[in-house]
C-alpha cells in the first residue's frame, strides 16, 4: 500500500468509521498494525516487537479499526445500477437491466489444527469460501465471509438468500428501464432545454430538485399514451450524461473531431483512439457511432 492510499484509509476511518486518536495509540499506528496483520498473516507476537506494544493492546486496537471499517460499508460498497436499455456496448449490451455477477473465491486463513479438514478445499488449501459480488465496471456491492473452504458455491450462495439479513436482490430496478423513441427523446430535450433558460439547471450542470417529476408531467401532457415516471427520467440523463462526458472528453482531447454530416466524434488515427481508451476503459460511447443529440446536451449539461 502506497502513502497517499493509506493516508485516505486513515482519514476514511476517522471521518467516516468513527476511529478515534486516544491519546495512547495514533491512528496511523492503529491502521498500520491492522494491516500488517490483515495483509501480511503477520501474528500478534511480532506486532508486539515492531510497535513496541502489549499483546493486549495490539488486540484491542485491532478489534477497534475492524469496527470502524465495518462502518464504512456505505461508503465503500457501490450502489448498484442496472445495464440500460440503450447500451451499445459490444460487452454488455446483452444484459440489459442485469445489476452485477457473483462469484466465489476462496481466501487463505490459518485456523486450528482440529478445524483443519472443515476449510481444507479440493485442491488441498486452507481457505475460507468467500462471496463476492460486482457491478458491470468491478465495483463490489456485497461481500459474504466465513464459510468453511470445503462448502461448494452452490451451498454459501443458498445459505445466503435464506438468511434473514442475507442477500436481497432489488427488484424496483426494472421499472427505471425502458424502451425510448426518437420522438421521446426529442420531446425530453426539448423541455430540458427551455428548463436551461428558466434557470432551473443549477451551476454545476445538474438539475435541481423536483425537476425529474415536472419533466414527466410535461412529458404527459405533450405524448397522451406515454407511460413515464420521474425515475425513468433520472435514469434516462444519468446515462445520456455518461455518454455525452465520454464525448465531450474526446472533443477536448488533440486527434479528435466532430463530422457534422455523420453526426458523430471521428479520430484522426488509431493511435490516438487506442490511448485514449486506454485512459477511459469503460467509456460510454466510441468514435464514429452516430450521436446526433451531442449538440443539443451541450446546452442541457451547460458544455459549450
Amino acid at each position: 500500500m502506497d502513502r497517499n492510499a493509506f493516508a485516505v484509509l486513515c482519514d476514511l476511518l476517522q471521518t467516516h468509521g468513527g476511529l478515534v486518536d486516544d491519546g495512547h495509540v495514533t491512528i496511523e499506528e492503529q491502521v498500520a498494525t491492522f494491516v500488517n496483520i490483515l495483509a501480511h498473516h503477520n501474528k500478534n507476537r511480532l506486532m508486539q516487537v515492531r510497535f513496541i506494544r502489549f499483546g493486549e493492546t495490539i488486540s484491542r486496537y485491532i478489534r477497534r479499526v475492524l469496527r470502524a471499517l465495518l462502518n464504512l460499508q456505505e461508503v465503500l460498497f457501490a450502489k448498484p445500477t442496472p445495464i440500460p436499455e440503450d447500451c451499445t456496448e459490444s460487452r454488455w449490451k446483452c444484459f440489459k437491466g442485469c445489476l452485477g455477477a457473483l462469484d466465489g473465491t476462496y481466501i487463505g486463513v490459518t485456523v486450528p489444527e482440529v478445524d483443519r479438514p472443515r476449510y481444507r478445499t479440493r485442491k488441498g488449501h486452507i481457505a475460507t469460501n468467500v462471496l463476492g459480488i460486482c457491478t458491470h465496471d468491478l465495483k463490489f456491492v456485497y461481500v459474504l465471509s466465513g464459510w468453511e473452504g470445503s462448502a461448494t458455491d452452490s451451498r454459501v450462495l443458498g445459505d445466503d438468500v435464506t438468511r434473514a439479513n442475507g442477500l436481497k436482490v432489488p427488484t424496483d430496478y426494472t421499472a427505471t428501464s425502458r424502451n425510448w423513441n426518437d420522438n421521446e427523446e426529442d420531446v425530453l430535450l426539448t423541455i430540458l432545454e427551455e428548463m436551461v433558460v428558466d434557470g432551473v439547471r443549477c451551476e454545476t450542470g445538474s438539475f435541481k430538485a423536483g425537476t425529474f417529476v415536472m419533466v414527466a408531467t410535461k412529458m404527459r401532457e405533450m405524448i397522451l399514451s406515454i407511460n413515464i415516471e420521474p425515475k425513468h427520467i433520472q435514469n434516462k440523463l444519468k446515462r445520456l450524461k455518461e455518454k455525452y462526458s465520454s464525448a465531450y472528453d474526446m472533443m477536448n482531447t488533440s486527434g479528435f473531431g466532430w463530422n457534422d454530416e455523420k453526426k458523430c466524434v471521428v479520430v484522426d488515427s488509431d493511435d490516438v483512439l487506442q490511448l485514449w481508451v486506454m485512459k477511459h476503459p469503460n467509456a460510454y460511447y466510441k468514435p464514429n457511432k452516430p450521436f446526433p443529440l451531442y449538440p443539443r446536451l451541450c446546452t442541457v449539461f451547460g458544455r459549450d
